[in-house]
């Protein structure tokens, strides 16, 4: 079923970076950094969202389910991809079981874990913003549209 522009302008959305990167560089320069867990998630289905792309297509095969203490996200082969634990919103679990559709982001950098050295409330809205950025600007965020399965 095709998702309509009042749909997207309500999909609860998902952010899923995690807790380790492994970036492989070129020692040449020639080619951009690499990661593991974003190449990974290319590989099963997911696309690269880079800075100032917007346009989210739904990822055959994957879902997007509640756990006793959070979020799993399955991949196109139906195996375990990504987990997430936190405490989950009535309203934003409300929104997915509605609209059946959430806007997922994965990737290094996304702003959600606060970097070493800092403390959550030195870690501002501000810098949190730069980092995706930088992060999409590297081709390191990948997602789509997964299938919300409750």
């Amino acid at each position: 079923d095709p998702l309509t522009d009042e749909m997207t302008e309500q999909l609860p959305v998902a952010l899923f970076e995690p807790r380790r990167a492994m970036v492989m560089r070129d020692p040449t320069g020639a080619s951009a950094p690499k990661e593991s867990h974003t190449e990974a998630a290319l590989l099963l289905g997911m696309q690269r969202i880079p800075y100032g792309a917007y346009n989210l297509t739904a990822l055959d095969g994957w879902a997007l389910r509640r756990t006793n203490n959070g979020l799993a996200l399955n991949g196109s082969r139906g195996d375990l991809f990504a987990t997430a634990e936190l405490p989950l919103d009535p309203r934003w679990v409300s929104a997915a079981a509605s609209q059946r559709w959430v806007v997922v982001l994965h990737g290094i950098r996304l702003g959600v874990r606060t970097p070493p050295g800092m403390t959550p409330n030195q870690y501002t809205a501000a810098e949190r913003r730069g980092e995706v950025t930088e992060s999409r600007k590297m081709g390191l965020v990948t997602g789509g549209l997964v299938r919300w399965q409750g």
